[in-house]
């Protein structure tokens, strides 16, 4: 009797239906300023861009679900900037163009003057597949110094999603396979519940 069940489990197993299952990848871009950082002071703002498609990212078939972003920050080691003067802390905006406005209003950093310091600043959320960095790839960040004078060393972009049409999944199997399948599991049942059946007659 046991190996009645144990085919009849292998026939509902093979006939339920199984979704493709789209595999999850990550990409990475990372950007650098030259040399031992780009300077600027109260008032200035600098730009860059981030591209996915050097991390493999393939725009219009890859989907970009997430992201993370890091921009690395640091004290530039003068205290003689008139825009620093009585403070011990820069304040800076970072501002994620393309992804509905996304901006870290004024954030303060340092706060250990005169020494030098580094400091990430993190932004992170869900996109919509519409945005700039699902649909190309492509992200420009815009820099501000809302107070004093730093250094921006470099930005860390992660992104994670899933691969398009053409990436490996678990494939659905076809109404004709299954039920051809579901004929032989029922063939192979059948002669062994034909012993237990004859024992029965006699």
């Amino acid at each position: 009797m046991m190996r009645q069940f144990i085919l009849l489990g292998f026939i509902f197993s093979f006939l339920t239906p199984i979704g493709a299952l789209a595999i999850p990848v990550s990409w990475q871009d990372t950007w650098s300023a030259s040399g031992s950082g780009h300077y600027f002071t109260t008032g200035e703002v600098i730009s860059f861009q981030h591209d996915l498609s050097t991390a493999g990212y393939r725009p219009g078939i890859d989907l970009v679900t997430a992201y993370e972003l890091d921009v690395l920050f640091s004290d530039d080691g003068d205290d003689t900037d008139p825009s620093d003067a009585g403070y011990r802390s820069e304040f800076v905006s970072v501002d994620v163009v393309g992804l509905g406005g996304t901006e870290v209003p004024s954030v303060e950093i340092g706060g250990r003057w005169p020494s030098q310091w580094q400091e990430l600043v993190s932004i992170q959320g869900f996109i919509n597949s519409t945005d700039d960095l699902s649909t190309f790839g492509i992200l420009d960040i815009v820099v501000t110094s809302i107070r004093g004078d730093l250094l921006l060393l470099g930005s860390t972009l992660s992104a994670s999603g899933r691969l398009g049409d053409d990436s490996p999944s678990v494939e659905v199997p076809e109404p004709s396979s299954a039920w051809l399948l579901m004929a032989g599991l029922l063939v192979v049942l059948g002669r062994c519940l034909l012993p237990f059946t004859r024992k029965g007659l006699h």
